[in-house]
């Protein structure tokens, strides 16, 4: 009996071994220590976003100043100029530091300061109205001003007066420019000249290179178109500026702007007169010198004001200092205002017009429709209802 326990007891003990050997005991758990991550292992987890600081954390921002640009640009529109205008562009930024561009017809950019002829090329709503700067208070006569949609938009940039140029010595012969004051005195020394033989006028018509001028007086000029009928000779080779050049005619129908070429062709005894217009005009239209302006300066406001007032700025130099003035006479431009070195000259004090009255008539950039026809067919035969067709396709 004891020896089948025995056996038991050892049974018992090889099967307690053989499970222990195959499940082992199980252990109570103990706390993970934490292994430190590599760099390598931590690349690829998304990096930490730093929250962003709320606005009243940030230091105020200082007022930052509005950046004003004073650069001017100018369009220049005759090509022989360009090289001067860039010369006094260059003299303006060496004494006040301000930028001009000038700009040739080709460039697409828009100028500050540009030139029109008439007012349908310009936009009054974005012209800087001129009135009250120091340019348009020095010019000559503020007639010489485009005025579009009650804007003084331009001020002249270029004027002529223009009238009968006159060989002094030959009108000497028959009296002085002093003698002739209106219309009838003037017809009294063209027939003088006549019966000494002298050639008033040569032409070969009212409508030859005259017509623009002769539409240009804003009063009646028939009695001085029918004088030059009578008077013209049309006989002749050559123009009438070639043939009062010769020294052939007394009269020639001009301006201020012919003044240089023909003295310089020899005539160095010229005057100019007015073109006399009829009787029934004021005293002070029918003996005026007439001035137009064949050119204008404008300035843009659609640009900031910086710039705008920079522009008039560097026109108010062109035409009002001695600094300014000196190089736009060197352009041979007759500036028609005060401070003007060629207005002076030409205009005033000693110079062609010999300080006669202006009186400002329009400038026509193109013949009404017929004049010249008209013009040709009272020259051809001056009566009454011939100049009334005239008058009709002047006021067309």
């Amino acid at each position: 009996m004891k020896r089948w326990i025995t056996i038991g007891l050892i049974l018992a003990l090889c099967v307690g071994l053989l499970l222990y050997n195959m499940f082992g005991v199980t252990q109570p758990a103990e706390a993970t220590a934490t292994t430190p991550t590599t760099a390598q292992e931590s690349s690829s987890e998304a990096p930490v976003t730093e929250p962003a600081p709320s606005e009243k954390d940030e230091p105020p921002t200082p007022e930052t100043p509005p950046v004003t640009d004073t650069q001017i640009l100018l369009r220049n529109g005759n090509a022989a100029l360009q090289e001067s205008w860039e010369k006094i562009a260059q003299d303006y930024k060496t004494a006040t530091g301000v930028e001009v561009v000038i700009l040739d017809e080709t460039d697409e950019r828009k100028a500050t300061i540009y030139s029109v002829t008439e007012a349908a090329q310009v936009d009054s709503s974005v012209c800087q109205d001129l009135t009250g700067t120091a340019a348009w208070s020095q010019l000559a006569d503020t007639g010489l001003t485009l005025t579009v949609d009650g804007k003084t938009c331009g001020i002249a940039a270029e004027a002529e007066c223009f009238g009968l140029l006159y060989n002094k010595s030959l009108l000497a012969q028959v009296a002085t420019p002093e003698e002739i004051y209106d219309i009838a005195s003037f017809a009294t020394v063209v027939n003088n000249l006549i019966q000494k033989g002298y050639t008033p006028f040569a032409g070969r018509g009212l409508g030859d290179g005259v017509a623009l001028r002769l539409a240009s007086i804003p009063g009646s000029i028939r009695d001085f178109a029918e004088i030059w009928v009578h008077a013209v000779d049309k006989s002749g080779d050559g123009s009438a500026l070639e043939r009062f050049l010769a020294g052939e005619s007394v009269f020639y129908l001009g301006s201020t702007d012919e003044y240089d070429s023909i003295m310089a062709a020899g005539i160095d005894q010229l005057g100019i007169l007015p073109i006399y217009q009829d009787e029934e005009e004021s005293v002070n239209a029918h003996q005026s010198l007439c001035v137009t302006a064949k050119s204008y300066w404008c300035v843009r406001s659609d640009v900031s004001e910086g710039q705008t007032q920079a522009a008039i700025d560097f026109l108010n130099y062109l035409l009002t200092s001695v600094e300014g003035t000196a190089p736009v006479d060197q352009l041979n431009l007759l500036a028609p205002y005060r401070s003007s070195g060629n207005w002076i000259k030409t205009v005033e004090g000693t110079g062609v017009t010999e300080g006669k009255a202006l009186l400002v008539c329009q400038q026509l950039t193109k013949l009404p429709e017929g004049y010249i026809d008209a013009m040709n067919a009272y020259a051809a035969n001056p009566t009454p209802e011939n100049w009334e067709k005239v008058e009709q396709t002047r006021n067309s």
